[in-house]
């Protein structure tokens, strides 16, 4: 909670991957809070009223999954409308006149980004959904300690700086910084 609130606030795209993060977690332990809690919130060094609030957090987190049937796969309905927003934005800064810094990273990772929604059967998305999905892909390859080859981390290389900025820019826009024309 105390980690999602901070992302959303600074990298809308971090936030993302790092809810795809807590719905494995629920999924883990299958949306049991007397194990979430017992596993993982207990340990969190917080005051008992900071606790009772991540507590309440999980419990809405895991009730909104099982609600939505998504204890096997899926996303949360939020985070879908949450990406679905940024793909709108993502595709008015591509329309926008200006930005042709943020147009020149997202054509550098293009041809990488359609070669991983091609090997994960993501061709029917958009951009934003499975470069997400890249990123918490490698995360997870990271934390297993499997083999990354060169090319793959370039790739990811690529992805992350293109959504770095596009994060940046919708904080901006978020923050009344930042205009599309």
């Amino acid at each position: 909670m105390i980690i999602a609130k901070e992302l959303r606030k600074e990298n809308i795209a971090e936030y993302i991957i790092y809810m795809f993060q807590l719905e494995d977690l629920v999924r883990a332990y299958q949306g049991d809070m007397s194990l979430i809690y017992e596993k993982h919130i207990r340990h969190f060094n917080v005051d008992s009223k900071t606790l009772a609030e991540i507590k309440n957090w999980y419990e809405t987190l895991c009730k909104m999954m099982k609600e939505e049937n998504l204890m096997e796969k899926g996303h949360l309905q939020f985070l879908k409308h949450k990406m679905q927003e940024l793909e709108h934005f993502h595709w008015q800064l591509l329309n926008s006149s200006e930005y042709a810094n943020y147009k020149q990273l997202f054509y550098d990772c293009q041809s990488d980004l359609e070669a991983f929604k091609n090997k994960s059967n993501m061709t029917n998305m958009g951009d934003i959904e499975p470069a997400l999905t890249a990123l918490y892909s490698l995360f997870l390859m990271r934390l297993r300690k499997l083999h990354i080859t060169n090319e793959t981390s370039d790739a990811m290389d690529k992805i992350s700086r293109w959504l770095s900025l596009l994060a940046k820019y919708y904080r901006d826009f978020e923050n009344g910084k930042l205009e599309i024309y």
